[in-house]
């Protein structure tokens, strides 16, 4: 390909001729670039982005948009495709930003650096990019990397600013994904949008399931899909009942009548189907619902309202999702907690539900009432999600009362894990967490995570995730998203370790070289922590360290923290072994010797012995003088014994006498009428007290504590609840019930209380840009905070600005 003053000229090595693609303007091409799919990608001169294929005859233009933040410009032509296959790129003194497969559009994205204080880097000057696909940014005064992450997730577009509630895989590999508005889209086994499903009328006047080429609502509110067993489908709306369609295509709609074995509630949250064939309505006002067929071929709902007599009649109405565990156990996740209930049943009246609900004062119990989702693994686990966490059943006797929990077991470098919507496994055992802004994969056996986000930035919604055999699946804004769980990110496979720092005890830098491969440690600081990193930018999230020192046949894992601390080193050599793994998380054969050279202290060495030897002769000498002196003491003590008895003996005959001396002037003076004034009185017990004590407050004291801790951690989005309860001194669970009991929410909820009162003061006191806030007060995702910031104040932070903000003499 050549860039030309009309258009991209092209020569076919097959058939050894030229071919032209034209642009729209007839503007000079200045730049080509192609990416993994074979797109041209064209700068044009005046800063115009073309795209356009190898066959095509003319060029297309690529809008960007507009952005209401400031961007980042770049000096210099700038494109790349990161290893998920998103073009970033940027014409000569043009916004950077990347561009989106939904919109076919730039999205300017501005780089944003915590060296300028969480502000837009102004512009590009000079940049390298490596074989990761990292961006090198070269400033005056400093070096910038900007990674793309693991964007693996794509969205299959449906709906326009919509959400994606409900989906199901059909047994020939086609997918239904069900909208809040009503739409349903048909998707081959391939991913691509072949239609939709909507209503018609039969020529017998009955309503007809079809596939049509525009969209259309097929009901309102579409919360869940199912096609069961014998090829019926099931459609659960909220607020417009219950709707089937059977294997012919005929459409029956059900609703709540009068008829006791109606559908309790028109809001349906959940079709489900259980290892028996069994079908579970989960409603979101009436309890669950079971369905049994009548003497007519219709259905009946055995619910609470009919013959299911056993259903707690105080509570657990609003029911969101019903999951089979093991035995046969069914799960209800409901707003007040879960319910189990024996399954193989098919006694209705004889049914008994358990409750677990959430308590104050136990730690052991749910972390909030209101459950999202139960999931039950195939390795027989229960994992119970909530919006304040994930946590497992940590009992095998599931038909009783409040059975116990426990939160999962995670890295103690990974972040809290919060704002749970939904869960899916994939058939390697893996849980994938579904949350507001991003996905968490979390394998059970090794606890290790790793965080996948969305291409586009789009948020995804409580809908039940499904895999196909090859992709899962899960709701999003726009359409249904998926990403292949095995699918590995480039990355560098074998990455190279070096050693960042050294620092003895003191804390002070060890002056040794770069990456040193022998580290000598002084007799008098064998404390010591090696820094060290693997070097691999694709997702540094993802990377794993380990050490063992020779002589041991474990491995230690470190988590994804590359640091090393030693206290107490014996003197001697030794050598110590690092090792990590790579960006897409695999260990690899990248092990790293150092040797350690630790010197003996002087009272190891040989004089230190002698010194040593020569204080016990001291000591031992010191010692029998001592004796022979406290002998000789006691030889005087008895001399001296004596003398004071014969002393006592002189002294008491002295006195006898002195008081028959004065008992005689008493009488003689008594005689002569003389009086004494009487003694003065003896202190009394009440003449003396105590000084008033000083009482401290704990509570207050501890409180003090925490927020003078916040104050300085406020703006770090890793912060964790450990972290905070280390600050204080106190475990984790007691932490939680003190500040349970003192300000009346949990510990992730005061930590957010906190951030959002310290934005308020930001928005209304500076003229920071939202997301510079959002950062600052330690929210990642500054979409997620405009919600949050809403939720609190009942404003946005546009509304609360324009109502607090100072005028421009008073900032």
């Amino acid at each position: 390909m050549a860039a030309t003053s009309s258009g991209i000229a092209i020569y076919d090595i097959t058939t050894n001729r030229w071919s032209m693609i034209t642009s729209p303007g007839g503007e000079e091409i200045t730049d080509l670039y192609v990416d993994t799919k074979s797109r041209i990608w064209a700068f044009a001169e005046g800063g115009n982005i073309l795209l356009a294929s190898p066959e095509s005859a003319m060029a297309r233009y690529i809008d960007t948009e507009e952005s209401m933040t400031p961007v980042t410009v770049s000096r210099r032509p700038l494109w790349l495709e990161d290893p998920t296959g998103t073009v970033w790129l940027a014409p000569r003194n043009r916004p950077f930003g990347y561009f989106s497969e939904f919109s076919g559009k730039v999205k300017p994205l501005p780089l944003v650096s915590p060296q300028l204080n969480y502000s837009a880097i102004p512009s590009i000057e000079r940049y390298f990019i490596d074989n990761q696909s990292n961006l090198w940014l070269s400033g005056a005064h400093d070096l910038t990397c900007v990674t793309f992450g693991r964007r693996s997730i794509n969205t299959i577009p449906l709906e326009r600013n919509e959400e994606v509630r409900a989906l199901t895989v059909n047994d020939d590999g086609t997918l239904l994904a069900g909208t809040a508005t009503g739409i349903i889209g048909w998707l081959d086994p391939d991913g691509k949008l072949k239609g939709y499903l909507t209503q018609t009328s039969g020529s017998d006047g009955s309503t007809k399931a079809q596939i049509s080429q525009s969209p259309q609502p097929f009901a309102y509110r579409i919360y869940s899909v199912l096609t069961d067993s014998k090829g019926t489908t099931w459609i659960g709306t909220k607020g417009n009942g219950l709707y089937t369609i059977d294997p012919k295509g005929k459409i029956t709609n059900y609703h709540r009548t009068s008829d006791p074995y109606s559908i309790g509630c028109d809001s349906i949250y959940q079709v489900m189907e259980d290892s028996r064939g069994r079908i579970w309505l989960a409603t979101y006002g009436a309890g669950v619902h079971m369905v049994r067929r009548d003497s007519t071929g219709g259905y009946r709902f055995i619910h609470r309202g009919n013959d299911m007599n056993g259903y707690p009649a105080d509570g657990f109405n609003r029911v969101r999702r019903v999951e089979e565990g093991p035995g046969g156990v069914m799960f209800l996740s409901t707003t007040e907690g879960f319910l189990t209930v024996d399954g193989h049943s098919d006694d209705a009246p004889s049914m008994r539900f358990f409750r677990t609900t959430h308590s104050e004062t136990d730690p052991s119990s749910l972390l909030t009432p209101n459950v999202m989702q139960i999931l039950s693994s195939k390795k027989g686990r229960i994992y119970v999600a909530t919006m304040e966490g994930v946590q497992v059943v940590a009992e095998k006797t599931l038909l009783k009362d409040n059975l116990k929990l426990k939160p999962i077991a995670m890295p103690a470098t990974s972040s809290c894990i919060n704002n749970v919507l939904a869960l899916g496994e994939t058939p390697d055992g893996r849980i994938y967490i579904v949350r507001e802004s991003d996905i968490v994969a979390y394998n059970p056996s090794t606890a290790a995570d790793r965080t996948l986000s969305h291409t586009d930035n789009a948020e995804f919604t409580e809908a039940l995730p499904v895999y196909d055999g090859q992709n899962l699946w899960t709701g999003a804004l726009n359409g249904p998203a998926f990403f292949t769980p095995d699918k590995k990110i480039p990355g560098v496979e074998i990455p190279k370790i070096i050693v960042t720092r050294v620092l003895h005890g003191t804390g002070t830098d060890a002056g040794t070289e770069l990456n040193p491969s022998e580290i000598t440690v002084a007799g008098n600081e064998r404390h010591l922590t090696v820094e060290f990193a693997a070097l691999d930018y694709a997702d540094t999230g993802s990377l794993r360290y380990a050490y063992r020192l020779d002589g041991d046949t474990l491995w230690h894992n470190l988590g994804s923290e590359g640091k090393l601390k030693f206290n107490r080193l014996s003197p001697g050599n030794h050598t110590l072994y690092l090792r990590s793994t790579n960006s897409s998380g695999h260990w690899v054969n990248n092990t790293r010797q150092i040797s350690l050279k630790v010197e003996p202290s002087f009272w190891e060495s040989w004089r230190g012995t002698g010194v040593i030897l020569l204080i016990i002769l001291a000591v031992t000498g010191a010692a029998v003088i001592v004796y022979l002196q406290r002998r000789d003491n006691v030889r005087m003590s008895e001399i001296n014994e004596q003398q004071r008895r014969t002393l006592e003996e002189i002294t008491r005959v002295m006195h006898e006498q002195a008081v028959r001396a004065q008992a005689a002037r008493e009488a003689e003076e008594a005689r002569a009428g003389n009086t004494q004034e009487p003694p003065a009185p003896a202190p009394q017990a009440s003449d003396y007290r105590l000084e008033s004590p000083t009482i401290i407050d704990e509570d207050q004291e501890m409180m003090q504590r925490l927020l003078k801790f916040l104050d300085t951690r406020i703006g770090d989005e890793n912060l964790k609840i450990e972290e905070l309860a280390e600050a204080v001194n106190m475990g984790r669970t007691v932490f939680y019930g003190k500040i349970k009991t003192l300000v009346g929410m949990s510990p992730s909820d005061f930590l957010r209380r906190l951030r959002l009162q310290r934005a308020q003061k930001l928005i209304a006191n500076s003229r920071m840009s939202f997301s510079q806030i959002a950062f600052a007060v330690g929210f990642s995702d500054p979409k997620y905070f405009t919600k949050c910031f809403k939720k609190e104040t009942g404003m946005t932070p546009s509304e609360f600005r324009s109502k607090n903000q100072l005028s421009d003499n008073d900032a």
